[in-house]
């Protein structure tokens, strides 16, 4: 069919958390700190590793809890802890995309999968290690910030589809000159996809729902 689906974009506006202008640290449910425990026991191997690099007298890696920033800012020698823990989290928010993939997949053995919008910013609450995702990648989409668009060129695999933003019309964006720009400054930056949205609610897209374009595109 000639619009049929291909390709799958999960996500929109996602991140580890989202708590507006207050940063959380996530996540210390029962599984999560499981899956840090595995992942010092993958990282370190035994257990007398780990106690050198943390100096720490540990006897098991099911001893060992996750801390905060706060926590380990009261005691430096936590902060080799401490930064594990972001590390493992930025793992584990990584097999969240994976499990979707994997998902995707079974059901249609041919898709292509990505995601859109990330809300992330460029701290380490959100657990975004972006370098790790686009490894799971067939299409990247993202905002066109200091560093999202950027990101999508530089780590993406050769064979991705590339989008450093959406096209459409916010406000007063209703202009061929304004979005004829933005397609060839992202084609000059490494884009290699055209992602638009369709006219809906007070966002403008390029695009109406019988797939024709605008006279503003």
């Amino acid at each position: 069919a000639p619009f049929s689906v291909t390709e799958y974009l999960v996500t929109d506006d996602s991140g580890f958390t989202y708590s507006g202008r207050k940063q959380l640290e996530l996540c210390f449910s029962p599984t999560c700190v499981r899956f840090f425990q595995q992942y010092l026991r993958q990282q370190y191997g035994d257990i007398s590793a780990l106690n050198t690099e943390y100096g720490s007298r540990y006897f098991e890696f099911e001893e060992i809890r996750p801390i905060t920033l706060d926590q380990a800012l009261r005691n430096p020698a936590l902060i080799p802890l401490w930064l594990d823990f972001r590390l493992a989290m930025e793992r584990n928010y990584t097999n969240a995309y994976v499990l979707c993939r994997d998902a995707f997949r079974a059901a249609d053995p041919a898709a292509r999968f990505g995601s859109m919008g990330s809300s992330a910013s460029l701290n380490s609450y959100n657990a975004i290690d972006f370098r790790q995702i686009t490894e799971f990648q067939d299409i990247a989409i993202d905002y066109d910030r200091v560093f999202g668009g950027r990101m999508q060129a530089d780590f993406s695999r050769p064979d991705a589809l590339i989008s450093m933003g959406y096209y459409g019309c916010y406000g007063p964006n209703y202009s061929r000159e304004f979005n004829r720009l933005i397609s060839w400054d992202q084609l000059f930056r490494g884009g290699n996809l055209f992602a638009t949205w369709l006219n809906l609610y007070f966002y403008a897209g390029m695009m109406a729902f019988d797939f024709s374009f605008y006279d503003f595109a």
